[in-house]
């Protein structure tokens, strides 16, 4: 057994693109053993490549590096920097949808023109799946509101999708006294704003950060 998860592990290492998802099975609320019992099984069937849009997108960002984005955008700023908290009820609720293979953060801004990061759960097409309310750090709103407050950002194709994997190392799933994810702004490399996650807990003791997020364009969100 030890050999075949060590073969199985290869195989995922080299050949990360070459993936089968199952489409025909019934989803299932996602736990940590459900998504790695799901990539262990799909790692064994191959030569069927993902879109671009599944549930690896995104992987973790040291936090030297993190530290210098986060850096960088305060640098931008006048030297003040900008985080958001993410309500983890909440995002297992998105991920537990039907079809879900993870989440895009998008920029809003509120009537007041307050800056929000709404999380809306996306399918493999990179489509957006509707819910009733969309969860705030002022509460709830309903779903033609994000919408208003997205297009007020001009926020529609600026979006950071990261897939359920991302979360699950976030520990919401396991970790039920852990109520928040924390998000920093930052700038990267190539100039361009990131979401930088993070469980602020002190479970993650060397700081580390999750993005490498893609952008859904901007017709994966239509109007209302």
């Amino acid at each position: 057994m030890k050999k075949l998860v060590s073969k199985t592990m290869q195989l995922s290492a080299v050949v990360m693109i070459f993936m089968v998802q199952s489409c025909n099975k019934t989803p299932l609320p996602y736990t940590e053993n459900v998504i790695t019992e799901n990539t262990n099984n799909d790692a064994k069937l191959v030569l069927v490549a993902f879109g671009q849009f599944n549930t690896n997108v995104g992987s973790t960002v040291d936090g030297n590096t993190g530290q210098s984005w986060i850096n960088k955008y305060k640098a931008a700023n006048g030297g003040v920097g900008k985080t958001y908290t993410l309500n983890n009820a909440g995002l297992r609720a998105i991920l537990n949808k039907p079809n879900c293979v993870g989440i895009c953060l998008y920029p809003a801004k509120d009537n007041s023109y307050k800056d929000h990061v709404l999380p809306i759960g996306v399918d493999k097409y990179g489509k957006v799946i509707p819910m009733p309310t969309v969860n705030t750090m002022s509460g709830n709103i309903t779903w033609k509101t994000a919408y208003a407050w997205i297009v007020k950002a001009q926020g529609l194709n600026k979006g950071r999708f990261l897939g359920k994997n991302t979360f699950v190392r976030l520990k919401i799933f396991s970790c039920y006294t852990c109520k928040i994810t924390q998000v920093d702004y930052g700038i990267n490399e190539q100039n361009v704003q990131q979401y930088l996650l993070s469980n602020p807990y002190g479970l993650n003791a060397a700081r580390q950060f999750e993005d490498r997020s893609v952008t859904p364009p901007a017709s994966s969100f239509p109007a209302p």
